[in-house]
């Protein structure tokens, strides 16, 4: 069971979220601080007025308060006054838009950075638990959360459920083969908090189906450790314009196409990645020598062949 209590705010927001002066790619944060924000929390939007600023409102009313949110767009968007929230200028295109936000947070000092769809909400403590999480974990890059489904009305206004959808979350049945169903059961993407380490990696912006897919893969195979916090600290709305709803990316024009790129791409990860991955998560062994004298390869002790004692 799973109730948004961020979304009680959905009739408010309609007048205090589009508050404030038009803004614009122009725009940028008043004052950039001289020391190390803690977190970015990263909202690529387009045509969504009433939903990002409903996005924008579980932003303001998060309980770990140091925090710098940028919003891309390529068009002009009014958003509250706040002088934590800055418009950055966007790219066409989804997978575009996510890197100019990447390219934007790698040239500021904040070590970790957060996803936040414009269409979807966050539960007020989101970014307390997972930077908890992030720095009692120092070895972790990538960090999910579960995520709750929420319905929308024709209104876009929460529709109130007993019983909400939860969708979980184990990175740890990951494998090199990117179409396994471990990889396709548990992609909670825009409930990932991540590490200056990702910014080594960005989206493929080519036309594809699945480009979020290519990005978390491209990161697994470059190293980084993903974990998840079982928790459920995202809320995703569920309305007639989701960019993930199948049936509308199959009416799509070139729909096969897409798809096609997006193996393509994956498999073109998994051919340039695999063997550093295997050289960097091989066991350092050491050749020892037999009874004969004759050396015994290197390679891991469960498959070396135990000597006869003499």
């Amino acid at each position: 069971m799973c109730r948004d209590a961020n979304l009680q705010a959905g009739a408010r927001s309609r007048h205090s979220g589009h508050a404030g002066e038009p803004s614009g790619p122009r725009d940028v944060l008043a004052s950039e601080r001289s020391t190390a924000l803690s977190i970015l929390v990263l909202i690529p939007t387009h045509r969504r007025r009433t939903l990002l600023a409903q996005a924008i409102e579980s932003v303001r009313r998060q309980s770990h308060t140091d925090w710098t949110c940028y919003v891309a767009s390529v068009e002009r968007i009014r958003t509250p006054h706040e002088p934590r929230l800055a418009v950055i200028p966007g790219r066409v295109g989804q997978p575009a838009n996510r890197n100019a936000l990447l390219d934007k947070w790698e040239s500021t000092d904040a070590e970790f950075a957060c996803w936040l769809d414009d269409d979807d909400t966050m539960a007020h403590d989101r970014l307390e638990k997972q930077l908890a999480h992030m720095r009692s974990h120092p070895d972790v890059d990538v960090l999910y959360t579960y995520l709750c489904y929420s319905v929308l009305s024709r209104d876009q206004v929460p529709m109130r459920h007993a019983n909400w959808m939860v969708r979980t979350c184990d990175p740890t049945l990951y494998t090199d083969d990117p179409f396994s169903p471990g990889w396709h059961d548990n992609q909670n993407h825009a409930t990932v908090m991540m590490r200056r380490s990702a910014l080594a990696y960005r989206y493929p912006e080519e036309p594809m189906f699945g480009e979020d897919t290519v990005w978390l893969y491209s990161m697994y195979h470059g190293g980084l450790k993903f974990d998840v916090l079982p928790e459920v600290l995202y809320y995703y709305r569920i309305h007639a314009g989701n960019v993930s709803d199948l049936e509308r990316r199959r009416s799509q024009p070139d729909c096969e196409g897409d798809v096609r790129r997006t193996r393509e791409a994956l498999e073109r990860v998994r051919r340039e990645n695999s063997s550093a991955r295997v050289r960097a998560e091989a066991p350092a062994v050491r050749p020892r020598r037999n009874s004969n004298a004759r050396s015994v390869m290197a390679r891991p002790r469960s498959a070396q062949r135990p000597t006869r004692p003499s």
